[in-house]
């Protein structure tokens, strides 16, 4: 059988977006375990990780997607230094 015949077949932009999801799940779960290397990502690069973080991630609460956000574009001394009053 073609998959072309399945009447319930996923459409190929279905396809190519879960193996998005299933890439960025993975990425995101390594930058979590090190999340130190974002340090060497440029302003592009962070946009880039915000955006899909964003678009393809699956549904996680509005406040969760702007801590994870502030975690790639700030840098922590900005967060930390406010905090211990320097």
């Amino acid at each position: 059988m073609i998959i072309g015949e399945l009447s319930n077949a996923p459409s190929l932009k279905e396809i190519y977006r879960l193996l998005i999801i299933n890439f960025l799940i993975d990425l995101f779960t390594k930058i979590g375990q090190n999340p130190f290397k974002l340090f060497k990502l440029n302003k592009e690069e962070k946009t880039l990780l915000s955006y899909l973080l964003v678009e393809f991630l699956p549904s996680v609460s509005q406040n969760q997607i702007k801590d994870k956000i502030s975690l790639i574009q700030i840098p922590i001394w900005d967060i930390v230094l406010p905090i211990v009053g320097l």
